[in-house]
């Protein structure tokens, strides 16, 4: 499992084995999107500084994600 902030967008980003879920930091706090690509346990996640967000997982696969969960 892990876990990352995306300062920038103010959301709070965690990947475990299903998938990665976008959630805005708020109250009430709410899931924006909820991605399903990989095919093994995201172990990974890091912001970059142009905003993207970089996963990699157990399936040996790594992906990019803009701030709204699509994968690029």
């Amino acid at each position: 499992m892990s876990l990352t902030l995306h300062k920038e967008t103010n959301q709070l980003i965690s990947g475990s084995v299903d998938g990665i879920k976008f959630r805005e930091v708020a109250e009430p706090a709410t899931c924006a999107a909820t991605v399903k690509e990989h095919y093994g346990t995201v172990l990974c996640l890091l912001v970059c500084h142009t905003g993207h967000v970089i996963s990699g997982s157990r399936d040996c696969q790594i992906k990019i994600w803009d701030p709204m969960g699509h994968c690029i």
